[in-house]
């Protein structure tokens, strides 16, 4: 993955490194270190990595896989059955 870096101009040299998810919140959703100190630490629980966005993009993507298996093994039975 690319480095993205941060849009505000004294932290343009800081990477990105996840998003804020905290809908009240009025500043941009992507942090850096010195944004999550600065313009997030009120509801610092809303900050959510990007190691942990592909944690759950891994996890959603094996049992979306699991659903599928199951979903033609249903069908197939389905089809026996009928």
């Amino acid at each position: 993955m690319d480095i993205f870096k941060c849009k505000y101009l004294k932290h343009e040299k800081e990477e990105i490194m996840g998003f804020c998810l905290n809908q009240k919140c009025q500043n941009e959703t992507q942090y850096c270190y010195k944004c999550l100190n600065a313009t997030h630490s009120e509801h610092f629980n809303d900050c959510v990595r990007f190691t942990e966005i592909m944690e759950i993009m891994n996890e959603s993507m094996l049992v979306y896989n699991q659903f599928e298996i199951q979903l033609k093994e249903l069908s197939k039975t389905t089809k026996e059955f009928i």
